[in-house]
């Protein structure tokens, strides 16, 4: 009986060393799991930073550009202002020099007609 009893706790033993070794591989592959998923976070964070620099880039360079667009935009009104200016100017002293010519020609019409001798 004394050889049973012992069989027994053989036995028990032997279940207890399997139970304690499935653990300790279990949490050694939850670690392993758990590193991998980490490492998998560090990844995705680091793909987030370069993605985030690189709209930060995109957005400085867009908007120097459209900085510089919208000078030059600017800089032709201001140009187109002045040729309007000076063309609305010209059409003014055109319009004064037309009416000049006008009255020299009633002038003229009428001098012909004060030395056109009356038949």
């Amino acid at each position: 009986m004394l050889q049973g009893l012992v069989a027994v706790v053989v036995f028990l033993t032997l279940v207890v060393l399997a139970l304690v070794g499935w653990l300790v591989a279990s949490s050694m592959a939850a670690r392993r799991e758990a590193a991998g998923q980490v490492a998998g976070i560090v990844l995705l964070q680091q793909q987030l930073d370069a993605l985030k620099a690189a709209q930060d880039k995109t957005s400085q360079t867009l908007s120097g550009s459209l900085q510089a667009g919208q000078s030059t935009l600017t800089q032709s009104l201001h140009s187109n202002q002045q040729i309007l200016q000076q063309l609305n100017a010209q059409i003014g002293e055109l319009q004064g020099t037309n009416k000049q010519m006008l009255r020299l020609g009633a002038d003229v019409k009428r001098l012909q007609d004060i030395l056109t001798s009356p038949k």
